[in-house]
């Protein structure tokens, strides 16, 4: 997680949330192709960023300590990729098992 995250600041690709002096939630993706971020959902490969010709972002950390501050923090990110599509998948903390469907989403 530590590498995800210093790459995530290295190259500018997250977001804070802050709410009353607090960090509230974290936001971070890479930039990828639309073939590398497809595979990754439907687990046929690993994710890996595109340095250069970058067709989609892929969202690889969402924390949040409240869940009132996902939708304002994605609809920053919407704002900062508009025509990308933005491609994750939902796994939990705590040994929640994730659900088996994958989203992709078109930004803008």
């Amino acid at each position: 997680m530590t590498t995800t995250l210093r790459f995530q600041l290295e190259t500018q690709c997250n977001l804070v949330a802050g709410d009353d002096d607090e960090i509230v939630g974290y936001l971070g993706w890479i930039r990828t192709t639309e073939a590398i971020a497809e595979a990754w959902v439907d687990n046929r490969g690993p994710l890996t960023a595109a340095v250069e010709n970058a067709s989609a972002v892929a969202v690889t950390v969402l924390v949040t300590s409240n869940p009132k501050y996902i939708l304002p923090l994605i609809r920053r990110a919407k704002v900062l990729h508009p025509d990308l599509p933005v491609y994750w998948k939902r796994q939990f903390a705590g040994g929640k098992q994730p659900t088996k469907r994958s989203v992709r989403k078109r930004l803008g």
